[in-house]
């Protein structure tokens, strides 16, 4: 991004986000390798998106694939781990400062591409950066898929694949992911219909994402009718509905519990959450 990028002030912008990257790759490294003791590779399907994005000669391709789609993803991913995993105060003092970072990546991104993408482009280089948002979606999507988690648990891809596709709560989950892509698509002029059209096919809810949320008076409604996103963004943002990850002893398997209002650390008694926490 900074070799590629025609101008100057750019440039300068570029180096700070390739600090500021290789701080996030490295505090998430030290976290995985020396609290977790784990260590996975890039999901293939995102290995090949990386690769196109960073091969390409044109600098609108490198911004748009890394600015737009994959930041625009990573801020949604870790603004719902932020909300799903509030009692590890150390990750989401991570999360929220690298958060902070990946906001400004991407609203720089919009701000690049914005003059050469509603103006600048012919009718054709218009429709190459269509076909990229296209497979770049599909990529996306599949790396959503967990295939690689199905694996390394030694699960039947052929049972847990298309459970993952069908299932509501990761329909709404992908689904969410998404909504900080579809606006700024839709910003960039580029929410053409072949797009909509390949984010229909997937289930990524563009019709939501595109009015940018949901009204708060349409909130139940939608909840009742049974749309995953809206089931989804219910039950990670209502205190009663909020899950945690209840590990029993060593080699036992992690499962998730409903936490009740009463039982949730935000609502407990703040001289209670200290004696709990020392």
């Amino acid at each position: 991004i900074v070799q590629s990028v025609p101008w100057e002030e750019a440039k300068f912008y570029a180096a700070n986000q390739v600090a500021d990257e290789a701080r996030h790759v490295e505090v998430y490294h030290r976290y995985l390798t020396e609290k977790l003791a784990v260590n996975y590779p890039v999901h293939p399907d995102l290995q090949v998106l990386l690769d196109q994005i960073v091969e390409d000669s044109r600098w609108d391709i490198t911004y748009l694939g890394m600015q737009i789609l994959v930041e625009g993803l990573a801020l949604a991913a870790f603004g719902t781990m932020r909300i799903t995993m509030p009692n590890e105060p150390l990750l989401m003092d991570i999360t929220e400062r690298i958060m902070a970072d990946e906001a400004r990546h991407v609203a720089f991104g919009v701000l690049s591409l914005a003059k050469l993408y509603q103006g600048e482009l012919s009718s054709a280089e218009r429709r190459e950066r269509e076909e990229f948002v296209i497979e770049a979606i599909q990529l996306l999507h599949g790396r959503l898929l967990m295939d690689p988690v199905f694996e390394r648990l030694g699960w039947d891809l052929s049972v847990w694949r298309p459970w993952n596709e069908q299932n509501a709560f990761q329909k709404g989950f992908r689904q969410m992911m998404f909504t900080k892509i579809v606006p700024n698509l839709k910003r960039l002029g580029l929410l053409s219909p072949q797009v909509r059209e390949c984010l229909a096919g997937l289930d990524l809810g563009v019709h939501a994402a595109d009015r940018g949320g949901t009204h708060h008076h349409q909130h139940r409604s939608r909840h009742r009718s049974g749309d995953p996103q809206e089931s989804l963004r219910c039950s990670l943002c209502r205190p009663h509905a909020v899950y945690r990850v209840a590990a029993g002893a060593r080699g036992s398997s992690r499962r998730c519990e409903p936490v009740s209002r009463a039982r949730h650390p935000a609502h407990r008694p703040a001289q209670q959450r200290g004696v709990q926490a020392r």
